[in-house]
């Protein structure tokens, strides 16, 4: 089942407000961004996870395998919703 329309604009709109955005957000915010963002356009994590010592990039495994098996258009709710918190 696919996302609306609508739905899929106004998480690309998120998504570039955020980046434009010029604030700096601290790692966790950063993560829970980037978990909704992968799971939103890509849908399960599909890729092993890094090695321990490998923390930048097991992190962020991490924070998008936590989402498995949320569905696409709740995942890119959830992002619209963090990223309006954010920039109020």
């Amino acid at each position: 089942m696919g996302c609306s329309k609508n739905l899929a604009q106004e998480f690309e709109n998120s998504s570039k407000l955020i980046t434009d955005c010029g604030k700096t957000f601290d790692n966790d915010i950063l993560l829970k961004l980037y978990g909704y963002y992968k799971q939103a356009s890509l849908g399960d994590c599909n890729t092993e996870c890094p090695s321990f010592w490998n923390i930048k990039d097991k992190a962020k495994w991490e924070a998008w395998n936590q989402h498995k098996g949320m569905k696409k258009d709740h995942s890119m709710k959830r992002y619209i919703k963090l990223v309006s918190e954010l920039l109020e």
